[in-house]
């Protein structure tokens, strides 16, 4: 083989690689941002469930507190 056609193949081979790397490079970033993204979605779902079952409570020993139930009186004849 001629040396021009051997340091072209090397030329394109090292081109292969670094386009590969810069890839997976990519590809590792999109993974990251993707678990940060589910990560943060399960934790605004979490939170909002305790807040529902903080406010159900809430609203559920209001109403038992101020309701409060007496016998009726009935007036005799």
């Amino acid at each position: 083989m001629a040396p021009e056609t051997t340091a072209h193949d090397e030329a394109q081979r090292t081109l292969e690689r670094k386009a590969l790397r810069n890839v997976r490079t990519l590809i590792d970033k999109l993974e990251d941002e993707q678990r940060a993204s589910s990560r943060t979605t399960w934790r605004y779902v979490a939170a909002s469930i305790v807040v529902a079952l903080v406010a159900a409570a809430v609203m559920y020993f209001a109403m038992t507190s101020s309701v409060k139930r007496e016998a009726p009186v009935v007036s005799p004849r």
